[in-house]
């Protein structure tokens, strides 16, 4: 019992070594500062889309689980990889980043690092910040063996929208 109870208690005062990152926020806070980055550019809004979503989170657990870091890691480009998770584009990119340190990542301090990173690049910028882009898929994913979170977005615009 103590030992439950002191396990307990040191996971409630150190709650980011227990749990780390929550992936999902991480995605909904990157989302969102992409938003914002966005709007302020005086662009339109990006808009989650599942097959995006599923794409982008396939290639960041790949870039995970080998820690090979390229648009091109899995032999695919983000083209392929789109086409491939069912999305028929006229207009797609992707920005791809990992971020790693010795102490824990809070999920939306991950996120905003990832955020300003990919800003602070000037292709990544012009992909974040695309007027062509209407969709955007998140995926995030840790690789245990080096301790780095991935991400990678993924834009697009769908053959079937107007602009194309």
């Amino acid at each position: 019992m103590w030992r439950a109870l002191h396990v307990s208690l040191a996971l409630l005062a150190f709650p980011a070594l227990a749990a780390g990152p929550d992936p999902t926020r991480v995605a909904r806070v990157i989302v969102a500062e992409t938003n914002q980055a966005r709007d302020e550019a005086g662009r339109d809004p990006v808009v989650p889309h599942v097959k995006l979503v599923r794409v982008a989170q396939a290639f960041a657990d790949y870039l995970a689980k080998t820690d090979r870091f390229s648009h091109r890691a899995d032999g695919s480009s983000p083209a392929q990889r789109a086409r491939a998770g069912g999305y028929a584009w006229c207009y797609i990119a992707e920005n791809i980043a990992w971020e790693s340190r010795s102490v824990a990542w809070e999920s939306d301090e991950l996120a905003h690092q990832l955020v300003q990173d990919w800003l602070g690049s000037s292709g990544h910028r012009r992909n974040l910040l695309d007027a062509n882009m209407h969709d955007i898929g998140v995926g995030i994913a840790h690789a245990a063996k080096t301790n780095r979170w991935y991400a990678v977005q993924v834009f697009g615009r769908e053959r079937t929208r107007a602009g194309c």
